[in-house]
């Protein structure tokens, strides 16, 4: 599953982080990054990009390779 954090849009709530952490970090304009896409679970996943008041965070469930 690919996991991508829309910059323009992040308004840097931190629900990814809470939700996810394995996966995502604020870095230092308090702005969502991708860590690690494949870690955490699939559903840690979809509720940090449910959570995002911004609807920042894109999922797609095809991999990269398909």
């Amino acid at each position: 599953m690919s996991v991508r954090v829309e910059r323009e849009l992040c308004i840097g709530s931190g629900y990814c982080v809470r939700f996810a952490p394995a996966v995502f970090r604020l870095d230092e304009d308090e702005i969502a990054v991708v860590m690690d896409e494949e870690a955490g679970t699939q559903a840690e996943r979809q509720k940090a990009a449910d959570s995002c008041p911004a609807g920042a965070i894109y999922l797609d469930e095809q991999s990269a390779g398909s």
